[in-house]
């Protein structure tokens, strides 16, 4: 899930663009251009959304070095959902309600992308996620847009790799988000098509810091890879 700051550099500022070209007719005036960006910047995901909110602070300050968007500068907010669906509905519920935002960067928590598609599609705001659960944009929703590759091809390119390497048996272990399930499924249904045998299962809290025991799991499995 965490992507490099360069490679996150290059969808942010395209993203950026994306965002400020649907604003484009809003206003002709030096007034800056309003986004808001939520992301897991506290609990479980923060190693995530702390490297997200520094990629889109370096693209928009690169930006507004730059002179901006037809010479209004980006100005950007900050909502930190704390690895939480609830929190990230409540912040896009608060953008929705001032109207003054051009587009909103999404949260690199696949859980809260899901959370808020119902807001965004109503609100009519243009969305783009950082997070990989395809279900975001499946089927295709106007206003919701994703920078990076989904969980499904994650699930494939594993699978492909595997069965190169002449792999049999496979433990699971994926966590209770959004994410984790889809993976969870994506998998699963790969490895029926390419014989792999699941020979162990597990789904744990998205809270655990401790994989003492399940890992015991693992290992007691008899499983090549996990």
């Amino acid at each position: 899930m965490k992507t490099s700051r360069r490679r996150l550099l290059a969808l942010v500022t395209v993203a950026l663009g994306v965002l400020t070209a649907v604003s484009a007719a809003a206003g002709q005036g030096r007034a800056p251009v309003e986004l808001a960006m939520i992301s897991p910047l506290t609990g479980p995901l923060s190693f995530v959304g702390q490297d997200n909110r520094a990629g889109v602070l370096a693209a928009v300050n690169e930006i507004n070095r730059q002179g901006g968007i037809k010479g209004r500068r980006i100005q950007l907010t900050v909502f930190d959902d704390a690895s939480n669906p609830t929190q990230g509905v409540v912040h896009m519920q608060r953008i929705a309600s001032e109207a003054k935002y051009a587009g909103v960067i999404g949260s690199g928590f696949s859980s809260v992308g899901l959370a808020v598609a119902p807001i965004v599609a109503a609100s009519k705001i243009p969305y783009i996620s950082m997070a990989s659960s395809a279900a975001q944009v499946t089927p295709a929703k106007p206003y919701y847009f994703m920078t990076t590759a989904t969980s499904r091809l994650f699930a494939y390119s594993m699978a492909a790799q595997l069965r190169k390497a002449g792999v049999k048996r496979i433990a699971l272990m994926n966590d209770a988000g959004g994410f984790g399930q889809e993976g969870l499924r994506n998998v699963k249904e790969l490895a029926r098509r390419y014989g792999f045998e699941i020979v162990e299962e597990i789904i744990f809290p998205f809270t655990s810091t401790s994989f003492t025991a399940e890992l015991t799991r693992v290992k007691n499995s008899n499983a090549q890879v996990l």
